[in-house]
């Protein structure tokens, strides 16, 4: 498991999966600010505010995201 805290910020889709990708906003990007990143080699964990995250990731292996914002591939 590994993560990434304090990105900028995490860009993802999850509001525009709810419209079907279809006439999309800025406000469908579902941005996150001051965020972290948990993930194994085949999922993501958790992504959240760094100040939200959960205790049981607290002692995993982070790099650190300042300056970086996270967009998806």
């Amino acid at each position: 498991m590994k993560g990434i805290r304090n990105l900028n910020q995490i860009v993802s889709l999850k509001d525009a999966f709810s419209k079907d990708g279809r006439k999309l906003t800025a406000l469908d990007l579902s941005v996150i600010d001051k965020a972290s990143i948990v993930f194994n080699e085949n999922e993501i964990l958790w992504v959240g505010e760094d100040s939200l995250l959960p205790e049981e990731y607290q002692d995993i292996n982070f790099d650190d995201g300042r300056g970086f914002v996270l967009t998806p591939e």
